[in-house]
């Protein structure tokens, strides 16, 4: 029998309540032997991972990990500091960090162990979840500007076992609008997506939104499919103190180069093919961010 659980402060810490992480450099995602076709199973997009032995959370994340792409006037990148942050009440870090943790499962029955990170028999217990990633930024610039922005994105994660054979997919991802559902950048997962997905970065308020072909250019309708009309968008105006319309339009973005990606930590992702690896569009970056769990752990 499916259970759908919400997992809230009382049951896992929030990245704002986190203790301090333990750093723990070089954690790799082994990719476990004897990978499989997972012929038994239907061929939909997302899938990023097969193998013939389960992985736990904290692999499953770096998998899921998306790539952020900042403006050139982004207003925190000019300075010596990084980001996104480590959050003021967590351990310090001289790399970005950007943060995980599950925040809804549905199981095959069998209760999980808390935190799910721990679990060791977590694959094989959830049907789906939402993992969560966190942005902490230390200031939000122009219109209603304010000190501690935190951002968030949660992927929708199927979960999948077929004669011995695992799989990992992401279905749908959903890019909370400065905190507000009801303006969420959605996108339902298509064939033609590529990955490790990409998050536009809106300049100096750091809202997000998906870019679907990783192109650079936010096209409403495409990279953003769900609730089309109510989407946010990518409002880079807005770092400026300019709002021109309530709706979005296209005036708001400004156009992204390579240099000003961040990508996330390397992932196996087996069976994301060549030309939908967003990874290999340029070699040019910001560099890579780490990975730190909701609750008190490793960092990657």
């Amino acid at each position: 029998m499916r259970h759908s659980i919400t997992l809230g402060v009382r049951d896992l810490k929030l990245p704002i309540l986190t203790a301090a992480a333990v750093f723990c450099s070089g954690i790799a995602v082994a990719q476990p032997e004897g990978v499989c076709p997972c012929g038994n199973l239907p061929r939909e997009p997302g899938v990023l991972w097969t193998g013939s032995e389960p992985i736990g959370v904290t692999e499953i994340a770096r998998l899921a990990a998306p790539i952020l792409w900042f403006t050139r006037d982004e207003p925190l990148l000019d300075g010596d500091e990084v980001s996104p942050q480590a959050h003021p009440c967590d351990e310090p870090s001289d790399h970005p960090i950007v943060y995980f943790q599950v925040t809804e499962i549905a199981n095959r029955g069998e209760a999980i162990t808390l935190p799910p990170e721990d679990d060791p028999v977590f694959f094989e217990k959830i049907d789906s979840m939402i993992l969560k990633f966190f942005f902490y930024y230390p200031r939000d610039f122009g219109l209603g500007g304010h000190v501690h922005d935190l951002e968030a994105t949660e992927f929708e994660i199927v979960l999948e076992e077929d004669s011995g054979c695992y799989r990992v997919r992401v279905e749908r991802v959903e890019a909370l609008a400065h905190g507000n559902s009801w303006y969420s950048n959605i996108l339902t997962i298509e064939p033609d997506t590529m990955f490790p997905l990409t998050l536009f970065v809106e300049e100096g308020k750091h809202a997000t939104a998906p870019d679907r072909n990783a192109d650079g250019q936010f096209t409403r309708g495409y990279d953003v499919n769900e609730t089309v009309n109510d989407a946010w968008g990518v409002r880079d105006v807005m770092g400026s103190g300019v709002l021109l319309t309530s709706a979005y339009n296209t005036e708001m973005t400004k156009p992204r180069s390579y240099e000003y990606r961040l990508l996330p930590p390397e992932a196996p992702l087996a069976c994301v093919v060549d030309r939908r690896n967003s990874r290999l569009l340029s070699d040019e970056s910001l560099g890579s961010y780490r990975l730190r769990p909701g609750e008190p752990g490793s960092e990657m």
